[in-house]
């Protein structure tokens, strides 16, 4: 090899030393401040959030299974709370289970893969999350105004018990008659249709009565318990829907706006009425 081919090797391998420690000097490790509380999700204790947890969470093998579990295994929800920091190496105790609750938890701090944290992130103000139900084949769909990277559907009268849940697939994601449920890790969505997953005909007042709804938004926060039930009518009931059976507009507390007012989402769902689902 000639000196002057041998210089260019040497100032290549020179840049590329180079390149990889001003890569490693801009993304050190910080160490979480004393005293830092302990954010749901990070199960090891390192003052991050990150895929290590995740990795942690399904080797125990606990999640969406009746068995006792703790902090280390996923039980996450239970989190923040007072004098439980990083440095205490002990996690809050939560309902014992690790479920899909643990993992709205989770996501909603807005912390994963981010880095050592100081607290969590709050929700953005104008949030909106609308649930539609076709009772003419039992499709279930939800839109947000804004992005969001979990959503749960549940019924404790088991009511999902129709075709499989479309766009689903997740490591975390569940789908079974009382649930249904999506989570997404470094992504997030502001529609998402999941077909025709429950019985058809289901009466408006029923689905207001045992159906629940919550989830994460991807900025931080959570929403729940007032989301908006877009009940798209069959065609008999559309003259009664015409004399104002219409709801109230999603909010973070009750609202009084007249119910004249309310802009349904979805053109193709006209005359349809809008509820509140309340947990």
């Amino acid at each position: 090899m000639s000196a002057q081919i041998q210089n260019v090797v040497d100032q290549e391998v020179d840049l590329l030393h180079k390149k990889k420690v001003v890569f490693w000097e801009e993304t050190p490790y910080v160490p979480p401040a004393v005293g830092t509380t302990l954010q749901p999700g990070d199960v090891n204790k390192d003052g991050k959030i990150g895929s290590g947890d995740i990795a942690q969470i399904l080797a125990a093998n606990k999640y969406e299974r009746d068995v006792d579990a703790g902090w280390e295994d996923g039980d996450v929800n239970g989190a923040p709370a007072y004098g439980f920091t990083v440095e205490g190496g002990v996690g809050p105790a939560g309902n014992r289970r690790v479920n899909s609750g643990d993992v709205i938890a989770i996501l909603a701090t807005n912390l994963f893969e981010t880095g050592p944290y100081v607290t969590a992130r709050p929700a953005s103000p104008g949030d909106k999350v609308t649930v539609t139900y076709n009772p003419n084949d039992g499709n279930f769909s939800v839109r947000t105004t804004n992005p969001i990277n979990s959503f749960q559907l549940e019924s404790a009268s088991a009511i999902f018990t129709a075709n499989p849940a479309r766009n689903l697939g997740g490591l975390f994601d569940v789908d079974n008659d009382q649930k249904i449920f999506k989570a997404t890790f470094g992504n997030q969505f502001s529609e998402v249709d999941f077909g025709q997953v429950a019985s058809a005909n289901l009466p408006e007042a029923f689905l207001l009565e045992h159906l629940t709804a919550n989830g994460s938004f991807a900025t931080g926060g959570m929403f729940g318990p007032e989301v908006e039930l877009n009940y798209i009518p069959e065609p008999s009931s559309l003259a009664l829907l015409a004399l104002g059976l219409v709801g109230f507009v999603g909010c973070n507390h009750k609202c009084n706006r007249p119910r004249a007012k309310v802009a349904l989402p979805y053109p193709s769902g006209r005359g349809a009425s809008a509820r509140h689902l309340y947990f």
